[in-house]
């Protein structure tokens, strides 16, 4: 379960600051960089394998499925489910 606060409480600095530094350097926030990140690896695991919804929001280090589903709609425009029926063909 990787986040800001864990990152900053590792590299001893403010999640503030650390949060402020990614997003000069990258232009995105660290929390939407490992979000993005995670939502790509759940396509590989929805078009891949059979787990279901919560246990991919699990693996991917998300405590609650409808957070996650929420997410992955707000990325690619359509429910997890709705995504790998499409594509899973």
């Amino acid at each position: 379960d990787i986040n800001l606060g864990a990152i900053a409480k590792a590299l001893h600095f403010s999640p503030i600051y650390i949060s402020r530094v990614f997003k000069n350097k990258t232009g995105i926030t660290l929390t939407d960089y490992i979000n993005e990140f995670r939502l790509e690896k759940s396509v590989n695991l929805l078009l891949k394998t059979d787990m279901h919804l919560y246990e991919i929001a699990h693996q991917l280090g998300y405590n609650n499925a409808s957070y996650f589903a929420s997410l992955f709609k707000k990325y690619y425009g359509m429910t997890p489910n709705e995504f790998k029926n499409l594509y899973k063909k």
